[in-house]
């Protein structure tokens, strides 16, 4: 069994998602997802997460909390969702994917999204939106 991270940023009602790689030698290719990554042997989850965001958009958050976890049982992964509000609609460096976007949360529906889009939408649906406000 695998461990990731993903970096849920939030602002105002919407994602900061990324559009991975179009290479077919990934997982996921052409698809948004959240930001982060596997663990690495001995990492913590919360070293993941801040080890793949400084390689991914050159971003040390410094306030972070775990909000929920999840199995993706079709690459064996449980995932560590961390979410990081941000004070404004910030550009980040993408060193990694294709880009980066800001996405409104009544807009993910409209995207090809890799399976830890779908995994915090049923989140959402079952928790209270305060957990982002």
């Amino acid at each position: 069994m695998y461990q990731a991270s993903k970096a849920v940023i939030y602002f105002n009602n919407h994602f900061y998602l990324q559009l991975r790689d179009n290479n077919p030698n990934i997982l996921y290719p052409n698809k948004w997802c959240f930001f982060g990554g596997r663990l690495i042997v001995g990492e913590k989850p919360e070293e993941c997460l801040i080890r793949e965001l400084k390689e991914e958009i050159s971003f040390n958050p410094e306030n972070f909390k775990l909000i929920y976890d999840w199995f993706n049982s079709e690459t064996k992964t449980q995932i560590y969702f961390y979410l990081i509000k941000v004070n404004l609609f910030r550009i980040f460096n993408v060193n990694e994917g294709q880009k980066g976007e800001w996405v409104n949360i009544n807009d993910l529906n409209k995207l090809l999204f890799a399976p830890d889009i779908k995994a915090m939408k049923e989140f959402i649906k079952t928790n209270s939106l305060d957990v982002f406000e």
